[in-house]
């Protein structure tokens, strides 16, 4: 019988990022626990062969569930998760557009449905930015804690000078769920970075030292579960893949790391830290959950500190997602980041 505490400690080569940049859309009120209502989108979900694929707590024809106001991040009701993919790309290269000739690989990861469903997100990015690349690929089915698990496939497409294109986004449309009281709410977001081998001689942003994955199935249904018992979950889950991670850098001390993840709220982030014994920095969205860019915002957000404090500075980014994946990455973000344009770039990639 299978262990259904799946876990892969495989480690990977050092991951190097050389530009990364991140994208949320305006701000916009919602008083639904829905996603955005968009018209054309998922009709099908509605037809008596779709009963199956929307949450059960979404009757036929039902397009939103009533909830106290919030805001969060909205794109656009006729902006797909790939114009907000292309939306970060672009920004990526808007200083440094000559950088496109050294992708040759094209990643894409997304948990949410594009609202144009024959649609190809990773296509898309190739199309509009990498004629140029030789693979492009789509990975979904990690819930929103896919990323890691990308920077582990992208590796093994890295050759020497040049580099992969990874990029995340996602957008919350009804009759899927938006906000879960007393657990997350989702924002729309995306974010891309560039990535290839540590080069000689080269100075990039960061470089992924270790990555380590787990899936754990969640423990009941996720719309009649409680939000306690989901709570307690996601941190037993996530701090197990951290210990993971740590067991396999015994040389790194933990009270020296910096732990950086999902915006899950202060309160789930300090449990986790005190239970770590690390120190936690809260994501610049602490209460509202980025989705599957999440981790690309974390990565961001260590980058900045290393920039402010101009010294190299290692941190644990986790992810964890209520479908029951969950990773952490070992990071090292090194000094002398440059912003240009919105986006962090290496030394050798600025035009400054």
């Amino acid at each position: 019988m299978q262990n259904p505490h799946l876990q892969n400690r495989r480690d990977i080569g050092p991951v190097a990022i050389y530009a990364l940049a991140t994208h949320l859309p305006a701000s916009r009120p919602h008083k639904s626990l829905l996603g955005t209502v968009v018209r054309s989108a998922y009709n099908h979900l509605y037809q008596p062969a779709g009963n199956y694929s929307r949450p059960s707590i979404v009757r036929r024809g039902v397009t939103s569930i009533a909830s106290p106001v919030y805001e969060v991040p909205t794109a656009g009701d006729q902006e797909r998760t790939a114009d907000l993919a292309s939306i970060a790309v672009g920004k990526l290269l808007a200083s440094n557009p000559q950088a496109k000739q050294a992708v040759s690989a094209v990643f894409h990861n997304q948990c949410t449905l594009d609202q144009q469903i024959s649609g190809s997100g990773c296509l898309r990015i190739q199309h509009d930015h990498f004629d140029q690349a030789e693979l492009a690929m789509m990975i979904g089915q990690l819930g929103t804690a896919g990323i890691p698990t990308v920077f582990r496939l992208a590796s093994l497409s890295f050759k020497s000078g040049r580099m992969a294109c990874i990029s995340a986004s996602d957008k919350w449309i009804s009759p899927f769920v938006r906000s879960v009281p007393g657990v997350l709410t989702y924002g729309d977001a995306s974010a891309a970075c560039l990535a290839g081998n540590v080069e000689a001689g080269s100075d990039p942003l960061a470089v992924i030292e270790g990555i380590a994955t787990r899936c754990t199935p969640p423990p009941g249904d996720l719309w009649s579960t409680s939000a306690a018992v989901q709570r307690h979950y996601l941190l037993d889950h996530v701090r197990n893949v951290i210990e993971d991670l740590l067991s396999q850098h015994p040389d790194v001390r933990r009270d020296e790391l910096l732990l950086i993840g999902d915006g899950y709220g202060a309160d789930f982030a300090a449990e986790l830290s005190a239970s770590l014994g690390m120190a936690s920095v809260p994501n610049f969205h602490s209460d509202i959950h980025l989705s599957s860019a999440s981790p690309l915002f974390a990565l961001s957000k260590a980058i900045s500190l290393a920039a402010e404090q101009d010294r190299t500075q290692r941190s644990v980014i986790w992810t964890v997602s209520q479908s029951g994946h969950a990773a952490a990455m070992l990071l090292r973000a090194c000094a002398g980041a440059v912003q240009e344009n919105g986006a962090w770039l290496a030394r050798s990639m600025s035009t400054s």
